[in-house]
């Protein structure tokens, strides 16, 4: 009787993610990151907020995510909205990251909260092995995310991405070597941007999504068919505009779950910005 209980559980518990138990390691990754994200949870005394409560976390190191940080004189990096590591979505992130070689980030705004804990998750532990690539348009943001990931002794380079024709040759040898690539370029107005990095390195592991209030949904039909990623995290998923409309569609069209969801107080307005992590069934 306890033996058929136990097979029905896990029956129903994987049918709800949409996968076949039998056929992927879907269920031990989400057990992972639930059990990461809550070891780092108790270091930092629960917090959920992107404003840090000084002194509540440990000090960064390869087991401990950095603090978002700004070199914007007079100016915090959480008064920005940055995501850090007094959030579930920046521990998640962290540690979903931890578990990859590859991760793309659209977009890097100042560098100094997701970009921080991708790039630091990716190369701070495994520096011969990870890579990470983040994407924005503005020259100032790439090279003050640069400057924000060298703080922390994580050596960044930031590219030009050359325009509607792709990458250059020299920038598609350079990028397959493991690092921090801070790509600066227009991926909305030439997608083929984001097509040509995905075939010279092979694909993403991890996707990050944090877009402004735009039509996303040509730009991510190229990623995915060029990237082809195992995992997904969207930011903002509550705020009319954005990217909010992707997790529920992958869900809808089957082969990807919803590893973890949540929101955390905005910066911004009175309420909270929401956010879903799923992951491809594999």
């Amino acid at each position: 009787m306890a033996h058929w209980l136990i097979i029905f559980c896990a029956v129903h518990l994987a049918s709800s993610f949409q996968c076949d138990p039998a056929l992927n390691d879907t269920l031990k990754a989400r057990r992972a990151l639930h059990r990461c994200e809550r070891f780092l949870a108790a270091q930092c005394h629960g917090q959920n907020r992107l404003v840090e409560i000084p002194g509540t976390c440990p000090q960064p190191n390869v087991g401990m995510p950095p603090p978002a940080t700004s070199l914007f004189p007079g100016t915090e990096a959480t008064e920005l909205g940055c995501i850090t590591r007094s959030s579930r979505l920046g521990r998640a992130l962290w540690c979903l990251a931890r578990a990859t070689k590859s991760a793309l980030e659209l977009f890097t705004g100042i560098g100094a909260g997701s970009s921080l804990l991708l790039a630091h998750a990716l190369t701070a532990e495994k520096p011969t092995l990870g890579r990470f690539y983040t994407v924005d348009r503005e020259l100032g943001n790439a090279v003050h995310a640069q400057e924000v990931m060298r703080v922390f002794g994580l050596p960044a380079q930031v590219l030009r991405l050359q325009g509607p024709q792709g990458l250059d040759e020299l920038t598609a040898s350079v990028v397959q070597k493991p690092g921090n690539w801070i790509l600066q370029g227009d991926v909305f107005k030439h997608p083929e941007l984001i097509q040509a990095l995905c075939y010279v390195t092979g694909g993403m592991d991890l996707i990050m999504l944090d877009p402004p209030t735009v039509d996303f949904r040509h730009t991510w039909s190229v990623m995915e068919r060029a990237c082809r990623p195992k995992f997904l995290v969207v930011h903002n998923t509550n705020l009319p505009g954005h990217a909010g409309w992707l997790p529920s569609f992958l869900k809808r069209q089957g082969g990807w779950y919803e590893m973890m969801n949540g929101s955390h107080p905005s910066v911004w307005e009175t309420g909270v910005r929401s956010w879903s992590l799923t992951g491809r069934c594999w």
